[in-house]
């Protein structure tokens, strides 16, 4: 048949939220083939039967998918520039313009706390289909953002008891060591509580000696980035250990200069915080009402 009748009766936006919806992606990997490498079986995948509705409502439901993802991306790309406007700031500030009279201190005498975390399986603990947040590598993208959708959950009782010692904080700086090594991002409210793996640093700043943000710009900055990155243990994974992160020189300027952090990057640093909220909030709106759309669960009056 010819391309434009398929237009008549079918979406191409609403196909491509059909292809979106989980129900696709877990028949897909059910029906894949292959042990080493599985690949899509093209007649099963051809054989996946859409619910087909009428051509105004699918356009109304892909048009309101649609204006989500697009809020999503304008946020992401919103954050992208203002990263870049503070790490600029922050490298022009307190890098390039340093005072030779600045003090270099050990990351460690700014912290409370420098740890990691352990896997609960190693301990004979299980995962659990809900309960509190567990937080590994591939869950921190590399712009510095959570992957909810990649997180595991453990129970309380782990939490608190064989993995007491890796219970984030607010305001806890999370660094991977292990794996996809300099991953820099804070702990914030709406992902507590949590907990993390043995492939992430825990980097708790003591907030009466400097504001935590300034240890995790500098964690960010390339200087620092190419100093610990020289110091990585290539074996079974690249590894960066504790003691390097916790030996790593900081030039710390006097309370006037870090006065600029407080003044210009904080709020810079809060609008990035905040949109990430707003990012999760609306993926979290798009993940539920996809598979109830695309199913006819859930209908969008069409006038």
């Amino acid at each position: 048949m010819k391309a434009s009748y398929y237009k008549n009766i079918l979406n191409s936006k609403f196909l491509y939220y059909q292809l979106c919806n989980p129900e696709f992606t877990e028949y897909s990997l059910l029906t894949s083939r292959g042990a080493k490498m599985p690949r899509g079986d093209k007649e099963a995948l051809l054989a996946f039967k859409i619910p087909i509705l009428s051509l105004p409502e699918q356009k109304a439901i892909a048009s309101v998918l649609s204006s989500l993802d697009d809020k999503i991306d304008l946020l992401h790309r919103q954050n992208k520039t203002l990263e870049a406007m503070a790490e600029t700031l922050f490298r022009q500030w307190f890098v390039e313009e340093a005072e030779e009279d600045w003090e270099e201190t050990e990351l460690k005498r700014l912290c409370k706390v420098i740890t990691k975390g352990t896997t609960p399986t190693s301990l004979d603990r299980s995962f659990v289909e809900s309960g509190i947040n567990f937080i590994k590598v591939n869950c921190i993208d590399k712009n510095g953002g959570y992957l909810l959708n990649k997180f595991n959950f453990i129970d309380e009782e782990t939490h608190f008891s064989v993995l007491k010692r890796s219970i984030l904080e607010e305001g806890d700086i999370l660094y991977s060591i292990a794996g996809t090594i300099g991953r820099a991002i804070s702990v914030t409210k709406d992902i507590l509580p949590a907990n993390v793996n043995q492939a992430l640093a825990i980097i708790r700043v003591d907030r009466n000696i400097i504001n935590p943000l300034f240890v995790k710009y500098s964690l960010r900055d390339k200087d620092i980035t190419f100093n610990l990155h020289s110091k990585i243990v290539h074996a079974v994974q690249p590894n960066l250990s504790l003691g390097e992160i916790g030996g790593t020189l900081l030039p710390v300027p006097d309370q006037k200069v870090l006065e600029k952090l407080n003044s210009v990057i904080v709020p810079i640093d809060s609008k990035i915080k905040s949109n990430k909220v707003q990012i999760r909030t609306i993926e979290k709106i798009r993940d539920t009402l996809l598979p109830k759309l695309m199913c006819g669960d859930a209908r969008i009056g069409i006038n």
